[in-house]
């Protein structure tokens, strides 16, 4: 596949950042004739967008055992200078090209430089990944790339199997969903708490529009908001043969967008929409700030006499309105009583 130039007259503005979010549904490997348009597709909808970042959900590959020129970050550094995936995936035995599940993150050229850490799910369970970004004035913004699985998804039970191995360090009643919420909250919490920014988005498969589905309940209690909401209100079905908003992006106080919005299905590599944001680059890096007073750009002054003649008098009527004569001579009294001012004497 041909590199495409990266584009970004499509950004709202060019001092900010786009990310975009989406469920590709299946990473598409090799070269044949469906899995090639599907590439061809992905690679277009982030190049035509201006991509800085992409989270990418449920790629369904077990990483480890796909062939090399076969894998998300072979396939995808080609498409953009200083490109980095990372990805995620159940750790498991299984010897097939398929797992479902998993997250991906790719960043280049600016983000890859400012990204300063790495991680994943702790568990192994592929539930997501995230980075770091670092800017100016120790400014530091997280971003985490989800899938949270439905009960009737094979997701779903191959992550109860999986935990079921380590059951010793969890409650008999600890539900793999009860997990996800409880290890999400800890981690958001961990890096809220130092001052980072955080950003957490992908597909939830619960009904962000209802304000009373547990992911909304959770991300609330968490102190953060869905961003696309914030404008939408009522956010559109996300998946192709669904009816409600399952894909979303939510953030701490700390992130506002310049524009949001979903793409369109015929856009979408995939069965579920794609969502936009720009973010400015003063919330995600920071902006310096020089601690020197700006320099005085030109003096106030006049030849004309008469000029002059009004601003002194002007001058003096407040210096008297505001008794800055005697304010003056009081400070000074003060000052040489407690020795904070030393009196030079001609000899």
């Amino acid at each position: 596949m041909n590199k495409i130039e990266y584009n970004t007259e499509t950004k709202s503005k060019n001092n900010t950042w786009r990310i975009i979010i989406g469920n590709i549904n299946s990473f598409p490997t090799g070269t044949n004739g469906i899995n090639q348009y599907k590439l061809d597709k992905l690679q277009t909808l982030l190049n035509k967008k201006g991509i800085d970042i992409a989270l990418i959900s449920e790629h369904n590959r077990n990483v480890q055992k796909l062939p090399f020129k076969d894998r998300p970050s072979t396939i995808m550094k080609r498409w953009w200078p200083q490109a980095v995936v990372r990805l995620s995936c159940l750790a498991s035995n299984n010897n097939s090209y398929f797992e479902p599940g998993g997250t991906m993150i790719i960043t280049h050229s600016r983000a890859t430089a400012h990204t300063c850490s790495a991680g994943e799910d702790a568990q192994g369970l592929g539930r997501w990944n995230f980075i770091t970004l670092k800017g100016k004035l120790d400014t530091y913004t997280m971003i985490i790339s989800i899938y949270r699985p439905a009960k009737s998804q094979e997701t779903y039970s191959r992550q109860v199997a999986y935990s079921a191995k380590r059951r010793k360090t969890m409650s008999e009643n600890t539900s793999p969903e009860t997990l996800w919420y409880s290890d999400m909250g800890a981690l958001i919490k961990e890096h809220r708490d130092k001052g980072h920014n955080v950003i957490v988005a992908g597909d939830f498969n619960d009904d962000l529009n209802n304000e009373h589905s547990t992911t909304r309940i959770f991300i609330n209690n968490m102190g953060m908001r869905e961003l696309l909401l914030e404008r939408e209100k009522q956010g559109l079905a996300t998946y192709i043969r669904g009816t409600t908003t399952f894909d979303g992006v939510f953030a701490t106080s700390g992130i506002r967008i310049t524009n949001g919005k979903y793409t369109s299905f015929e856009d979408s590599p995939s069965d579920h929409r794609w969502m936009l944001i720009d973010v400015q680059d003063s919330i995600i890096i920071g902006s310096s700030r020089d601690n020197k007073c700006p320099p005085i750009s030109r003096k106030v002054t006049s030849k004309i006499p008469s000029v002059k003649g009004t601003f002194q008098h002007e001058l003096e009527i407040q210096v008297l309105w505001h008794n800055l004569h005697h304010k003056i001579n009081e400070l000074y009294k003060v000052a040489i009583e407690e020795k904070a001012l030393q009196l030079v004497q001609n000899e």
